[in-house]
């Protein structure tokens, strides 16, 4: 599932695809739009990888290591992924970003941002490091400027490539959106259902979708559907912010359906 970043203009637009590998080995349409358009979007790649690699197995398989919540397995893929690449380093640097913000390691994720600014891609990954940011400031952070930073990344014009590209684009900045106004208690009409498709169809980022999604539930007073969100959690560290969006989330829960904290309370500490 991994993404390379090829040499001169890759990283314009959301993120760059280069030649992409993964353990099943890259999908041969992938190779074709690599090859078409010099705009690849890695981290796209990334957010809806599974769809690009050919075996089923290996897409399970693939879909459940995005979903684990352990960034410190997800970042190794993209070690191995980029070794002896062009820019590696710089391009680990911002594949390691995504993946620990997208799962609630804020701090680590602000470290892995911070050496990617000084690498050779940090100019070109402009609309890459709004997706990161927004999260951030989501999760930890100012969350008004996360619903401008998504607001940003809304209003990018979009790249040249096929329609499917573009669509998969433009779903990805409406569920940032989602997840930016969610956090701020600031959901408008669609947002729920926007979060829930994401949280089903970008499995790197599941989890920051699913919260999301549970949040905007509680504030609808949806508290089943909210629980539906949490379903299958993983024991978040505490280097995690998820760790407590969780515990509260069930608090909310619990008031509506007494049960609640039953069957998900022990799941984090």
């Amino acid at each position: 599932m991994e993404p390379l970043l090829s040499a001169t203009g890759l990283l314009q637009r959301v993120l760059v695809w280069g030649p992409v590998m993964v353990s099943a080995g890259l999908a041969a349409s992938a190779i074709r739009l690599a090859a078409e358009s010099p705009v690849t979007a890695v981290g796209l790649l990334l957010l809806s990888a599974s769809a690009f690699l050919p075996p089923l197995l290996a897409r399970r398989r693939f879909r459940r290591m995005l979903q684990s919540g352990d960034p410190i397995l997800i970042s190794a893929l993209w070690r191995t992924a980029l070794e002896g690449t062009a820019h590696a380093q710089a391009t680990e640097a911002l594949m390691n970003a995504v993946t620990f913000a997208a799962c609630g390691w804020v701090d680590e994720a602000r470290m892995h941002l911070d050496r990617a600014s000084r690498g050779s891609v940090w100019d070109p990954a402009g609309e890459h490091r709004l997706i990161v940011e927004t999260l951030l400031e989501a999760f930890d952070g100012d969350r008004s400027l996360a619903v401008r930073h998504a607001a940003r990344f809304a209003d990018l014009p979009l790249p040249a490539g096929g329609a499917r590209v573009r669509r998969e684009i433009v779903a990805l900045r409406v569920s940032m959106g989602a997840l930016a106004r969610a956090f701020a208690h600031e959901s408008v009409s669609g947002d729920l259902e926007a979060l829930e498709r994401a949280a089903r169809s970008s499995p790197l980022i599941s989890w920051a979708m699913r919260y999301a999604a549970a949040i905007v539930s509680v504030d609808h007073n949806q508290p089943e559907r909210a629980l539906a969100m949490l379903e299958g959690a993983p024991h978040w560290p505490p280097q995690s912010a998820f760790q407590a969006f969780h515990r509260e989330l069930i608090l909310h829960i619990a008031r509506s359906i007494p049960t609640a904290s039953v069957h998900h309370g022990d799941a984090q500490p």
